[in-house]
């Protein structure tokens, strides 16, 4: 086997185990509620539902890369376009996800005073299942569409002058325009939905915390580092979003060539999006963080209680 390919399914492999198991801890602890007696609350449903899109999105990826890589079938293969939709599916999901997410974060921080964003702030949890619905069902769409809108063409091009000219043939894609309107759409609308709730909410604590400093007489709020925190969160899944698209798009326009070292740290971080995002979710989801704190104390506990006894 070649060295380099080696490094490349290791560090294919790594990526995939790491992006499993994080999610799946996501999953494991967001849904502990669910099955007990309560109902999931709506951040844990969001979370839920985001980890199991995740852990999906990590199989189809890693199980892609590493079929191309050894060659099971080349890259635009229909096999391969297959892959490619059902990915389109899973990601246009994920994005709708944070955006879900953050509009109730959005709802949560911010006090409102209008009449409609106030009947809003109520019923966000009455109409979150049914939004969550209707946007995974329009993600479907779009990855069905692209198994008639996406098809693998061989070009040729054509280097030199007149006298010597030489040729060279390609992998390359072809994409409907309205396909590409279709899902500049679906992959813009869901990013913007999600900065609105981000300004709204950076704005609200940026005059809370003003107030703090012109009047002492203003007592801090005890959720003001949560929410915070909160904040923090929604613009790292943004940015995160944003290079994936940004990363998406440069593959999507190039002759996909592993030897191609920008097209290779492309797919690379495709390949590490779910881990990045669950690692930005674990960080700044407060239950998350005290469900890993109470693991590694109670394995520290287990681990000093079982091991052998120090000499008197």
């Amino acid at each position: 086997m070649d060295p380099l390919l080696g490094v490349k399914l290791l560090v294919g492999i790594g990526a995939g185990v790491s992006g499993l198991v994080f999610n799946s801890w996501i999953v494991y602890v967001s849904s502990k509620d669910w099955r007990g007696v309560s109902h999931l609350s709506p951040p844990d449903l969001i979370l839920t539902f985001m980890g199991l899109i995740n852990i999906t999105l990590q199989l189809v990826l890693s199980l892609d890369m590493s079929s191309i890589q050894t060659k099971l079938y080349s890259t635009y293969d229909q096999i391969h376009i297959r892959f490619l939709g059902l990915s389109i599916f899973l990601v246009s999901t994920n994005v709708w996800l944070t955006a879900w997410l953050s509009i109730y974060y959005c709802f949560r921080i911010v006090h409102f005073t209008g009449r409609i964003l106030s009947l809003c702030k109520v019923r966000i949890s009455r109409f979150l299942p049914n939004l969550l619905v209707v946007s995974t069902g329009a993600s479907f769409l779009l990855g069905l569409l692209s198994f008639w809108n996406i098809h693998p063409v061989r070009v040729v091009d054509i280097f030199g002058n007149s006298a010597h000219n030489r040729t060279m043939s390609r992998s390359s894609l072809l994409v409907s325009s309205y396909y590409v309107t279709a899902a500049f759409v679906g992959s813009i609308l869901p990013l913007i939905l999600t900065l609105i709730p981000i300004v709204l909410t950076l704005s609200s604590l940026w005059r809370h915390i003003k107030r703090i400093k012109e009047n002492k007489s203003v007592s801090c709020h005890p959720h003001t580092q949560a929410h915070v925190r909160a904040a923090r969160t929604m613009g790292l899944l943004v940015s995160v979003h944003t290079c994936l698209l940004t990363a998406a798009i440069y593959q999507l326009s190039r002759t996909f060539n592993f030897n191609d070292t920008l097209m290779l740290f492309c797919w690379y971080f495709i390949l590490l999006y779910p881990t990045l995002q669950a690692l930005v979710i674990i960080t700044g989801n407060s239950k998350l963080r005290e469900a890993i704190k109470n693991m590694l104390s109670l394995g520290t506990f287990t681990c000093h209680q079982n091991g052998p006894s120090l000499p008197a």
